[in-house]
Formats: structure tokens, C-alpha cells, sequence
């Protein structure tokens, strides 16, 4: 079983980016840090290297995370989940960052951010 900090950190990470519309444009768009950084990417480290959703279903609670920080991931993920839903896998960056339904994204998971920082993790 992975370590609650190391889980914590593999999900912080790309929330952190999705959380950043300045990172987006410079890495997604600009491609200033890795020619590879994408929404896709970001998307892919999310769900399949951390695990999302297991971590938000099971191992936040039995982890002790706070029921504050456990009903803000879950907000996170069911929005998240729905936009992913309705969204092509390989839309356009440009035009992603543009929609008023990211932005929406973008500060649920500032929330989640602040909620991990208020309970004493950081990315």
C-alpha cells in the first residue's frame, strides 16, 4: 500500500496544475516546461498514476482526511468527472482554458487546495 504523504502529494500535483489557469498557459499552451505537458496528461497523472478515484471513494476516509476535505475532493471529482464526460478527450487548449465551465474546474480545485493546506498538507 503507497504511503498516505506520497499518495496525497501524486494527487496534489496535477490538482495543483489544474488549478493554475498561469500554468496552463505556459505549460499546455506555451509548452515552456515539457514538450509532453497537456491537459491530457495532467488528466492521465490524475486517475491512473494517482489513483484518483479510489483515493476520493475509499482511501481518503480511511486515511482520517477531514470530512470538510473528503466532501470538497468529492465535489472535485464528481464536477471533474462530469466536464471529462462531455468533453472531448483531445480538445483544444486554447479553447479549454477559454470555457467558462473549466474555469468552474479551475476553482473547485483551488478549494481543494486550500482545504489540503488548512488540514496541513502541501503539494
Amino acid at each position: 500500500m503507497i504511503k498516505k504523504s506520497l499518495w496525497i502529494h501524486n494527487i496534489l500535483v496535477p490538482i495543483s496544475e489544474i488549478a493554475d489557469p498561469k500554468y496552463q498557459e505556459r505549460a499546455w499552451i506555451a509548452r515552456e516546461f515539457h514538450e509532453y505537458s497537456s491537459f491530457q496528461d495532467t488528466i492521465c497523472r490524475l486517475y491512473d498514476d494517482a489513483c484518483f478515484e479510489d483515493f476520493v471513494d475509499f482511501q481518503a476516509e480511511r486515511f482520517d482526511l477531514p470530512r470538510a476535505l473528503i466532501l470538497k475532493l468529492q465535489k472535485f471529482k464528481t464536477a471533474l468527472d462530469e466536464y471529462l464526460d462531455r468533453t472531448d478527450t483531445f480538445i483544444d487548449e486554447q479553447d479549454l482554458i477559454k470555457d467558462p465551465a473549466w474555469k468552474g474546474i479551475q476553482l473547485l480545485a483551488q478549494e481543494v487546495i486550500t482545504e489540503f493546506k488548512q488540514a496541513g498538507f502541501s503539494s
